[in-house]
Order: C-alpha cells, then sequence, then structure tokens
C-alpha cells in the first residue's frame, strides 16, 4: 500500500510541486485558442483577396466608360454635322430653283452616241507587223551570218566546194534501233557515189580522206566503206596516219606519190587517211595522184577562218584533182536530201517528207 501510495502521489505532481492535470487542461485551451486564431486569419486572408480581385476588375471600368462616352460624343457629333451639310445643301437647291425659274435652254444638251475616234487599230497592226518582221529579220541576220556548217545548201555556201554526200549522226534513245539500217544506206550511197571517180585503167585508185580538224569520223567511214567494197570482191587496203606512214617524216614530206612509201600488191582501190591540216601538211603529189579528194567536215561545228585558210591552200595543191566535201553527224532531215526518207517510215515521217519535197499530190 505504501509503494503504490507513492506512485500514484508521484505520477499526480511533478517535481517542481505542480499539478500535471491542471498543465494539460491549460496546453488544450490555448492550442484551441491558436487553431481558432488560425482559422480566423485564413478567413480574413480570403476576405481580403477576394476584396482585392473585385476592385481590379472593377477598376478599369471608369476609364473604358469615359472611352466609349467619348466614341459615342464623337459619332454623335459627325452625324450631326454630316446633318447639318445635308441641310444647307437642300436650302442651297431649293434657293438655286426659285432663283433660275426663268432661265431657260437655248439648245438642247448633245450626248456622244459613239466614242472620240483613235489610232487605236492601227497602232496594234502596226506593232504586230513590226514585230513579225522584227523576229523574221531576226532570223534571217542568224541564218546569213551564222557559219555552223549544217546542211548542204549552207556548206556550198560558205566553202563553196560541191558537197558528195551526208552521213547522219547516231540517234541515242529514240529510233536508236534503226542506226544501223541508217548506216547501211549512207555508206551504200556514199559508195556508188565515189564509183563514178575510179578509174580501172589505173589501179590502184586511190582515194585520200581529208580533214580541217579531228573528230570528223574519217575512221568510222574508211571502215564503213572498206567492209561494203570487200563484200563485194574489191580488194582494198587502208592507210591511215594512225599507223606512222603519214607521219611528218622525210619520207612523208619529200613524197611525190604514195608508191614512195609502200608497195602496192595488186589492189583496187586504197583509202588513205591523212591527219587533220590543222596538225600536218600533205604533200602535193600525194593530192594528185588521188581520184578523188574527200573532205570529211562536221555538220554541227563551225567554219572558222582557219579552217578556210587551210581549205583554200588544199584547193589550190589539188588543181584538176576533184576535191569534195562530205558532211558527217548530219541531221536526219539534212541526210534525206542525199539518202530518201530514213527509218522510220511511219506515216507521218512521210507525210512531212513529202511536203519538205514539194510532192503534195504525190502517191
Amino acid at each position: 500500500i505504501k509503494e503504490f501510495s507513492h506512485e500514484l502521489y508521484k505520477n499526480r505532481y511533478s517535481t517542481e510541486g505542480a499539478a500535471t492535470a491542471s498543465l494539460v487542461d491549460q496546453w488544450i485551451t490555448e492550442l484551441i485558442v491558436k487553431e481558432k486564431s488560425t482559422s480566423e486569419l485564413k478567413v480574413m486572408e480570403a476576405v481580403r483577396k477576394s476584396l482585392e480581385d473585385q476592385y481590379i476588375y472593377f477598376a478599369p471600368i471608369g476609364s473604358i466608360l469615359k472611352r466609349m462616352e467619348r466614341e459615342i460624343g464623337f459619332t454623335e457629333q459627325s452625324y450631326l454635322s454630316v446633318q447639318q451639310s445635308l441641310n444647307a445643301a437642300l436650302m442651297r437647291q431649293k434657293n438655286l430653283q426659285m432663283t433660275s425659274a426663268s432661265l431657260k435652254p437655248i439648245n438642247p444638251p448633245l450626248f456622244p452616241v459613239a466614242p472620240i475616234p483613235t489610232k487605236r487599230k492601227a497602232i496594234v497592226l502596226a506593232t504586230y507587223f513590226g514585230t513579225l518582221l522584227l523576229i523574221i529579220g531576226l532570223f534571217v541576220l542568224i541564218e546569213i551570218f551564222d557559219r555552223t556548217v549544217r546542211d548542204k545548201t549552207r556548206a556550198e555556201r560558205i566553202i563553196r566546194t560541191p558537197v558528195l554526200g551526208a552521213f547522219p549522226v547516231k540517234k541515242l534513245i529514240r529510233h536508236r534501233r534503226y542506226n544501223e539500217e541508217c548506216k547501211r544506206i549512207a555508206v551504200n550511197y556514199l559508195a556508188n557515189s565515189i564509183v563514178p571517180y575510179l578509174n580501172p585503167k589505173e589501179r590502184p585508185d586511190i582515194i585520200n580522206f581529208i580533214s580541217t580538224d579531228d573528230n570528223t569520223d574519217k575512221s568510222d567511214l574508211i571502215t564503213y566503206l572498206e567492209k561494203f567494197w570487200t563484200e563485194r570482191g574489191l580488194r582494198i587496203r587502208t592507210v591511215t596516219w594512225h599507223d606512222g606512214i603519214l607521219n611528218d617524216n622525210r619520207n612523208h614530206i619529200l613524197s611525190s606519190n604514195l608508191s614512195d612509201m609502200l608497195d602496192y600488191e595488186n589492189e583496187d582501190i586504197i583509202l588513205v587517211e591523212h591527219r587533220s591540216l590543222r596538225f600536218s601538211a600533205i604533200p602535193v603529189g600525194l593530192l594528185r595522184e588521188a581520184s578523188l579528194n574527200l573532205l570529211t567536215v562536221r555538220a554541227d561545228k563551225v567554219w572558222r577562218d582557219i579552217d578556210a585558210i587551210a581549205f583554200e591552200r588544199l584547193k589550190e595543191q589539188c588543181m584538176s584533182t576533184p576535191l569534195m566535201l562530205y558532211l558527217t553527224r548530219t541531221k536526219s532531215e539534212v541526210a534525206e536530201n542525199f539518202l530518201g526518207l530514213l527509218p522510220p517510215n511511219t506515216w507521218t515521217r512521210k507525210m512531212i517528207y513529202k511536203l519538205t519535197q514539194f510532192g503534195l499530190t504525190s502517191k
């Protein structure tokens, strides 16, 4: 009982002699007061913020109302001004009607029944025909001053030498399957055109292939002719400067004929490819002993002054020996002037060919 009483006393009173129960009651009371004050502060803060939001919302209303009043006043004044001007105009109109009632027109008013005549039509016609003549004149000037060989007529006008034939350019994409047939027709025509210049009594016949510049397809023409005549039983020999025989050495420069540089072996025709006149000269004897001197010219190249000078010198050296032109890489339309209609022989191409040849009623 003594220990229990001592423990109860210890739990009831603190070591300082104060009662523990009264401290707990006071702490609870103060805690309640604190929470109440905190809640009141939160409510007051919410009320304050609500008042601030309302103030921010309603503060500009005064300036907005003033601006609207000014706009309404300006519109009202403008309307009144227009109304006043209209009333003044009506008063002036009525005054004029009253003061000019005694005036009478002498001549009735005349209104135009047609517009005032101008030179518009003549100007349009003059502009049209002037533009047409300008375009035609431009093309005529280009045709006159352009020195591109291009076709037979221009070649004979610029170079002043007859054209023996033309070889069409190879078609790269469209109609390229007809390249072999076009080549066969062109080679056949070239071979038949050379035959009249051959002299069977003085064999072998020498045909010189000459050019004023490189890349004129001389080698290809010689290859085609050699194959064509060989298939027909002729004995053909090809001599080209690529083999070193016709190089600018002593034997070549001082030679008077081809036999000085090589031995004949009973050939019928000797095809000789010379280097371009731009880089090498041809002995006079080789030119004059030939049956035909054939100058190959690319149709898509310009005939330059250097080409004309070399050609005039060549023409003087040939003298009476035939000297002819042969155009290479021509358009199909140009080659058809020599070879006739080239494939493909479609209805459209046939009609165009008839029109170009003025065969409108031909069958």
